[in-house]
């Protein structure tokens, strides 16, 4: 699953949000789309796909 999130991050803040989901040992992949105008958080990949 893959979902969209319209952001107030900008490119700046981008290394700071990723320190922050860095502490979350499961997630392996953070994507964010600058060039969009929403500045597009697009994706999370994590090493655990369990939902509760």
């Amino acid at each position: 699953m893959v979902l969209v999130f319209k952001t107030n991050i900008f490119e700046q803040m981008e290394m700071h949000v990723r320190a922050i989901l860095d502490v979350f040992s499961i997630i392996t992949t953070v994507d964010f789309n600058f060039e969009d105008c929403d500045n597009i958080f697009r994706t999370i990949e994590s090493t655990n796909s369990k939902t509760t």
